[in-house]
């Protein structure tokens, strides 16, 4: 890998001139000897070819050879940072497979953190040439290189950026940010971050058991999201109630879809959880298993002839029958049970069922329009609060498996 040195270069202004731009060029000619680059790449104004001029002939001197293989980007403006940093940012692009020191020496304010940020912003090595100064210029002979440590910065710029993915529910990313932290300051460990985003990105992806054993070793933080998933995964003697849980996480994960605009996969979401609202009223309220109904059982309750005859035709298993999601609202329509009522008298949720089905995640190819995911969620919302009475304890439920944000400073 070639070794490219930046080096930002100034000028001399006020008395004796010559002599500070000598000096000058003699610290960078002690960073240019130190670091022994394949390539160097001068950044500065017009008066900063005088400086470049005098390396020149210092190196030349001094070893008897030519100062080879470098170039001069001059600035615009040496006092408008976005101008400066963009020509810097260009160059680091240029030698993107390429070792690339930057010293900061000389130059004017903005020409030196302009070098500075970039070294941050692209984890490049930074430097400086320090001694004992005259007039600001480094006097020759007690010139030594500093090489600025950065970790700190690229650590608190990594950990930002870690809990901002965190906070979009891109975990992956999250992941990779941690990844390139070397130290972390306070009580908390990589070993936490890690535990934290993988608890989070299982649960996203409906893996509560394995998420819930992550959780578990965050101490005493999150105490609302643990009892959530503990509840979850055992509550057995209540699977009625189960449903619930799963309802309330099921409508989570649809919002964190719709925050990340990601219309489609919300949609789906809802979809399902219009279908679990009618299955866990069926067995809430007629203790009927949706998957593993008999057709006795739906003739003891009083569904109609015509549905009876539908399900033996096309939906039975021998005597027993299973029902999708507009099966289920046909049979409580039947039952003349609010739900099914409401649904059958809803053309709004039937026409918002479509556009799930029109989708290209399911059948079609129209994209899902986020105004349409809002309305679906506010009817899902409203049935579970005027219908199943249940309004209070599901906002809770909603509260208790809504994911955290983590603060940024």
């Amino acid at each position: 890998m070639k070794r490219i040195l930046f080096m930002t270069v100034g000028t001399a202004i006020g008395e004796d001139v010559d002599k500070k731009i000598e000096s000058l060029a003699h610290g960078l000619l002690v960073c240019i000897e130190h670091y022994k680059p394949d390539h160097i790449v001068f950044f500065g104004s017009e008066d900063s070819r005088k400086t470049i001029k005098e390396i020149e002939r210092q190196h030349k001197s001094q070893y008897n050879k030519e100062l080879s293989s470098y170039e001069f980007i001059q600035f615009t403006s040496i006092d408008d940072f976005d101008s400066c940093f963009q020509l810097i940012q260009n160059e680091i692009y240029k030698y993107s497979n390429s070792e690339i020191i930057i010293d900061y020496t000389s130059g004017t304010k903005t020409m030196t953190m302009s070098a500075a940020i970039a070294a941050v912003l692209f984890h490049k090595k930074l430097t400086l040439i320090s001694g004992r100064r005259k007039d600001g210029v480094v006097l020759s002979g007690t010139e030594r290189i500093v090489e600025q440590s950065l970790y700190s910065v690229y650590d608190k710029l990594l950990l930002r950026r870690m809990k901002e993915s965190f906070n979009n529910y891109r975990y992956n990313a999250a992941r990779n940010y941690l990844d390139e932290i070397v130290l972390l300051n306070g009580d908390k460990t990589k070993e936490y971050y890690y535990n934290l985003i993988d608890s989070f990105s299982l649960w996203d992806r409906f893996n509560h058991k394995e998420a819930f054993d992550k959780m578990k070793q965050l101490g005493k933080e999150y105490s609302f999201n643990k009892e959530f998933l503990c509840d979850l995964l055992h509550k057995s003697d209540k699977k009625i109630e189960k449903d619930l849980y799963f309802l309330a996480d099921l409508l989570n994960n649809a919002k964190r879809r719709l925050k990340e605009e990601k219309f489609d996969d919300a949609m789906a979401r809802l979809y399902r959880a219009v279908e679990l609202m009618a299955q866990y009223r069926l067995k809430s309220a007629y203790n009927l298993p949706p998957h593993d109904i008999s057709l006795e059982q739906l003739e003891k309750l009083g569904v109609s002839s015509q549905r009876i005859s539908y399900f033996k035709e096309r939906k039975s298993n021998g005597s027993k029958v299973k029902l999708g999601l507009y099966d289920c609202y046909l049979v409580l329509d039947d039952l003349n049970d609010d739900l099914g009522k409401m649904f059958s008298s809803s053309n709004k949720m039937k026409d918002l069922l479509k556009e799930r089905n029109e989708s290209i995640l399911a059948h079609g190819l129209k994209p899902v329009k986020k105004e349409k995911v809002e309305e679906l969620l506010d009817i899902i919302i409203e049935c579970i609060d005027t219908i199943f009475k249940k309004g209070k304890k599901f906002m809770k439920l909603m509260e208790l498996s809504k994911f955290p944000k983590l603060m940024v400073d």
